[in-house]
């Protein structure tokens, strides 16, 4: 989502615009994965300058909503980047790399470094120095309660059942 604040004759109007991506929805994150927005005629952010979206005072709000395996219950991730934090003419360095056996090795220090187009290198902040950042606790959902409490009920039938015999 592109969030910008446009001056009007009266102050200032908060917009905000959904942004198409390439893949909707990521099903399996066996690596890294860099979310594409293609900037096309429909695109937000199609023509924008650096300038331009430091006047819009643009923020992209990125939500993240996954199953966490552990616990049994939907996590929701939220990450927000000022327009001062994106990085322009450069894309992101491979995180991993395949080593002498054959193994696919990550390397968590490279998460998040790129290159610039030109060729210099650079590292990005981490995600988690950025002051936009919010982590929310996850909350179970009410199909978790209901079945805990199923799963707890059939272990008091089991326990009366044998009882009974």
């Amino acid at each position: 989502m592109l969030m910008t604040f446009d001056r009007t004759a009266g102050g200032f109007k908060r917009d905000y615009f959904l942004l198409k991506l390439e893949r909707q929805k990521v099903l399996f994150l066996p690596l890294t994965w860099t979310i594409v927005h293609p900037i096309e005629d429909d695109s937000p952010l199609r023509g924008k300058t650096q300038a331009d979206l430091h006047e819009l005072q643009a923020e992209v709000i990125i939500m993240v909503k996954a199953w966490d395996e552990t616990f049994s219950q939907t996590v929701h991730q939220r990450f927000s980047y000022h327009y001062g934090e994106i990085v322009w003419n450069a894309r992101f360095a491979p995180a991993f790399a395949v080593n002498e056996e054959g193994d696919m090795v990550l390397d968590v220090n490279r998460v998040g470094a790129f290159v610039e187009i030109n060729g210099s290198a650079g590292t990005a902040t981490p995600l988690s120095a950025y002051s936009g950042q919010l982590s929310v606790s996850a909350v179970p959902e009410a199909g978790t309660y209901l079945l805990l409490l199923a799963g707890l009920g059939m272990v008091c039938l089991a326990a009366r059942y044998r009882k009974i015999a």
